[in-house]
């Protein structure tokens, strides 16, 4: 998980596909619900507690205003770091790289559902909202900078967007060293269309 290397070491991390995937495997669907529970639960108690949290989330749209407004109200400095991608056909063909078992997260339809809805979400969520709102393309080899914003009256804290930039980059040469050392390919989005690189 790239923002491990991001917060402080007391931090509270949650990541939903990290909880997903050390549930019981007792069926897609079932697993989804309970580590989205699960997932929510933490947040709440991290929360009460005033714990610094890194959330990690598939949340898109108005669960992911919800939590920022629930966030801020509590008085939390808030940052929103978006991983975008140029195309559903390339989060679709990348979905089936790191999980082809699974039938229902790996159809296209699927995949190009939450890819709409998370456009949707990125471009109506409420700047302001947010001390600071970052977009960052991950489609190639070097991921870029989409857009940053930072509100006038931004809390302490914030990471700048450069440095969201390096972290990640380095996340994507180790995750690319490891799948060369393995002979895996890799999906990429060049000249407007999906290229697989070996």
């Amino acid at each position: 998980m790239w923002i491990d290397g991001l917060v402080p070491s007391d931090a509270m991390v949650l990541d939903e596909r990290r909880m997903e995937a050390e549930l019981p495997r007792e069926g897609y669907s079932s697993r989804w619900v309970a580590a989205r529970r699960l997932y929510f639960a933490a947040m709440r108690e991290g929360i009460s507690t005033r714990e610094t949290i890194a959330l990690e989330s598939r949340a898109t749209g108005r669960g992911l205003v919800r939590w920022a407004r629930r966030l801020k109200d509590k008085g939390y400095c808030v940052q929103v770091v978006v991983l975008s991608l140029a195309s559903a056909d390339l989060a679709h063909q990348r979905v089936l790289l790191r999980r082809p078992h699974r039938p229902v997260e790996s159809s296209f339809e699927f995949t190009r559902g939450c890819f709409e809805r998370g456009r949707d979400a990125v471009e109506t969520f409420p700047r302001g909202l947010a001390d600071s709102f970052v977009v960052i393309d991950n489609s190639d080899r070097e991921p870029r900078m989409v857009e940053e914003c930072v509100s006038d009256g931004a809390g302490p804290g914030i990471l700048p967007a450069g440095f969201l930039l390096q972290n990640l980059r380095m996340a994507v040469h180790e995750q690319e060293q490891l799948r060369a050392a393995r002979g895996w390919p890799m999906v990429r989005w060049r000249d407007g269309r999906v290229m697989e690189e070996k």
